[in-house]
């Protein structure tokens, strides 16, 4: 929520197109550190990405779509997100059964 009232102060004197790239830069190197660190640093510098996400997805899409609207993408995203969890579990699951059969099946030769 922060980051929503602080992005709504700063579109007034930044521009949506160099906001948005400034919040996408502050973005990825967040991620990276979160990536190659651990600890409490990995930690905040995730959390630290939704306060540039919610600039961002308030800024360019709201502009063009309406704030209610500007949410549709990063639904999209976590929806994406979800359905790759899904179907990595699915994968696991059924690669474990193939894993199980084929043993039962060497134990029944012997």
């Amino acid at each position: 929520m922060i980051g929503r009232f602080i992005g709504a102060g700063v579109l007034e004197r930044i521009k949506t197109g160099r906001l948005l790239a400034l919040c996408s830069a502050c973005t990825a190197t967040l991620v990276t550190v979160s990536m190659l660190t651990s600890g409490h640093l990995a930690m905040w510098s995730i959390i630290d990405v939704g306060f540039f996400n919610s600039i961002m997805f308030q800024g360019a899409m709201a502009d063009r779509f309406g704030i209610h609207h500007a949410f549709f993408l990063p639904v999209i995203c976590y929806l994406y997100i979800l359905f790759e969890r899904l179907n990595a579990e699915q994968r696991t699951v059924r690669k474990q059964a193939g894993k199980r059969i084929k043993e039962d099946g060497d134990a029944n030769r012997r």
